[in-house]
């Protein structure tokens, strides 16, 4: 076994939990070395949930957390990249949506069979009674790149310029109207700063123009790519983009996606606030199971089991945290 630095995990994988007289052929080649083994498919989520929440995986440390005390919420630890440099940014994203009271979550969730993947996807539930009630779903598309957010076509970054100065004169129109249409305001709301407008029933036509020129330019920036197709999969309340600091421009991304921006330190900081999507409980209900689904691979990882590709298992030690 090999010594990593101060505070980093040893892992013993490769030693049979059962020895026979006969080993076991197999066509598979052996586990890798503890140092270079990494779980694959899915992330490693720690099992450390606010407000009584839990995460879908198990209970063994996992090796990107060293224990629950040094595990990255806020700013108390720096993500490690071991190389990778999207690492950090799907920990970040983990922690916080643990340290936000998510019930369960995963990397690389199905949306719809197997077409395509969420990068991270997480549910809430709800104490009903002496039963969880699924509450809400939320899909994350992380990017470390900014040509990845923008689609490479000619004139993108033309196009998301002229997104951000409409929209920025879309709100100054939208504070007009405040003013001189004040019943348009929501009057089922208890307090006036939260109160929403029903901007739509506004009879400023240059307005309506101005609105129609943006969802024409977000749907020419965006169509065809992941976004586009995971908001189309409407399995999810809230839509949000996961980037580092200062990589896009909020009023870049389209209206109803959120938007949060990674820290150095491993923090997220919410920039914009995702707006809620129509969701139905059974489109819901498929994420949560396919969020289950996604975390099993760490679950065997924990628990040191390996599938074979005929089905049959192979059995190793646990993997066991060790520290200096």
């Amino acid at each position: 076994m090999k010594k990593d630095s101060d505070n980093q995990l040893l892992f013993d994988f490769d030693t049979p939990l059962y020895e026979t007289s006969t080993p076991v052929q197999s066509n598979e080649p052996d586990l890798p070395p503890a140092s270079e083994a990494v779980p694959v498919d899915t992330g490693l989520i720690p099992n450390t949930a606010s407000d009584g929440g839990s995460v879908a995986g198990s209970n063994e440390v996992s090796p990107a957390v060293a224990d629950p005390e040094t595990a990255v919420v806020g700013s108390e630890k720096k993500p490690r990249s071991n190389g990778d440099p999207e690492l950090p940014l799907y920990q970040a994203v983990l922690a916080h949506l643990v340290k936000n009271g998510a019930t369960a979550a995963a990397l690389h969730v199905p949306c719809r069979l197997r077409k395509f993947k969420a990068p991270v996807a997480a549910y809430y539930s709800q104490y009903k009674g002496r039963l969880n009630k699924l509450s809400a779903a939320e899909v994350v598309d992380v990017y470390s790149k900014r040509e990845q957010c923008l689609p490479e076509c000619a004139g993108s970054d033309a196009v998301a310029r002229e997104l951000v100065e409409l929209k920025q004169q879309r709100s100054t129109m939208e504070a007009q109207i405040r003013i001189d249409e004040p019943h348009l305001r929501a009057e089922d709301e208890l307090f006036d700063e939260f109160r929403s407008f029903n901007y739509s029933a506004s009879s400023n036509k240059k307005y309506h123009k101005l609105c129609r020129r943006i969802r024409s330019l977000e749907q020419s920036l965006y169509k065809g790519t992941r976004m586009e197709l995971l908001a189309r999969a409407a399995v999810a309340d809230y839509l949000i983009i996961a980037v580092p600091e200062n990589l896009i421009a909020p009023d870049e991304m389209p209206d109803n996606w959120g938007v949060w921006y990674i820290l150095p330190d491993g923090s997220v900081r919410e920039v914009k606030a995702p707006e809620k999507q129509e969701c139905s409980d059974e489109s819901r209900l498929h994420l949560m199971q396919n969020i289950g689904h996604a975390a099993l691979n760490s679950v065997l990882f924990a628990n040191g089991i390996k599938m074979r590709s005929d089905g049959t298992a192979r059995f190793t030690r646990l993997p066991r945290a060790r520290r200096k």
